[in-house]
């Protein structure tokens, strides 16, 4: 088993909505109740930690307290929005995995004689997510018993448990971005490479680059499906990401590195578009007998009505208008708490 596959099936056994491309040993219907039964046991412990709450309240300092059991409900309601994203999964679109859209991807580009393998480090990204997600989770239960003197170990169990499914889950994302981001570079880099080609007059050059316009379109209207995919699947566990607001380092560093590839993802969108205006300006004056100008024209088309980009439930792009916009608002936020307590 690939290393990537072995990652997303512990991601999968934990409730996690995406999906490798190997074929499962259980059924979509199997999958749906073995989640259900997950989130149900999540759920009774989760209630479970919830009747030690006198204790976890009164017999400590009441300030830890609170933002032990604000941590405590965050990373519960995020995991049960990651198992909840899974069952939507199972029950609209079971068979369709993001592994799927980018396999295929590879297949176009292997056409296109790229040397550059797209994909080469999946499997270390992947590989370098579980790890990271096992040393935090550690290390996340080690502070908090080395802090507290008589620690719940039912609690912190549940905590720990619930920081992996976290921090696993949105981990991938930020993987799975990149390899989309790497892709969309391929198809810029092979346009720029189109561009430079002086060898049209013959009739195997018009024909080659004919069916390069052809793939490329292909490999676009994939990449749209597997953002699509990307961000069905991540929709709902990125908005809810901001609830364990307690950890501010870690959701800042990733609330920062996922707009920084969704504005990245959106640049070499726009490179495609110019590439694609200067092969345009520089093969339409030449006589060929491949038309170029509706192939052309196809794949302008498909780039303006499947954008590929990243979004949050599609209410709004993941990219640095909205970084900004949140900087914005908590920057405002925290002004009008000053002048309160200036004039206090």
């Amino acid at each position: 088993m690939r290393t990537e596959n072995f990652v997303i099936l512990v991601h999968n056994i934990f409730g996690g909505p995406l999906g490798s491309n190997n074929e499962r040993t259980l059924t979509p219907l199997q999958m749906f109740l073995h989640t259900a039964i997950l989130i149900g046991t999540s759920g009774a412990l989760f209630i479970l930690c919830l009747c030690d709450l006198h204790r976890m309240l009164y017999q400590r300092d009441l300030v830890l307290s609170v933002i032990d059991l604000l941590m405590l409900l965050g990373i519960a309601i995020t995991v049960f929005t990651i198992q909840a994203s899974a069952l939507i999964k199972y029950v609209r679109k079971p068979t369709e995995s993001i592994l799927h859209y980018l396999d295929d991807i590879d297949g176009h580009l292997y056409t296109l004689s790229i040397r550059h393998d797209p994909a080469q480090r999946l499997r270390f990204n992947c590989a370098a997510c579980f790890a990271s997600a096992i040393v935090l989770s550690i290390g996340y239960l080690l502070a908090n018993v080395l802090r507290i003197s008589r620690p719940n170990a039912l609690v912190f169990a549940f905590k720990t448990y619930g920081m992996f499914v976290v921090l696993l889950m949105h981990g991938l994302f930020l993987v799975f971005s990149h390899q989309i981001l790497t892709r969309v570079r391929c198809m810029s880099k092979h346009l720029k490479k189109m561009i430079s080609t002086t060898n049209t007059g013959t009739e195997y050059g018009s024909i080659r680059l004919g069916r390069d316009l052809r793939t490329l379109a292909t490999v676009q209207m994939q990449c749209f499906r597997a953002v699509n995919r990307l961000n069905e699947d991540c929709g709902l566990p990125n908005v809810t990401i901001f609830e364990p607001i307690v950890l501010i380092v870690a959701v800042f560093s990733y609330f920062f590195t996922t707009t920084y590839l969704g504005e990245l993802v959106l640049r070499e969108t726009q490179l495609v578009i110019n590439n694609l205006h200067k092969f345009e300006s520089k093969h339409s004056m030449r006589p060929q007998k491949t038309n170029y100008s509706e192939l052309v024209e196809q794949l302008g088309h498909q780039i303006l009505h499947q954008p590929i980009c990243f979004t949050v439930m599609n209410f709004f792009q993941i990219d640095f208008k909205f970084f900004h916009l949140v900087m914005a608002s908590v920057g405002t936020y925290l002004i009008i708490l000053l002048q309160f307590d200036f004039q206090n």
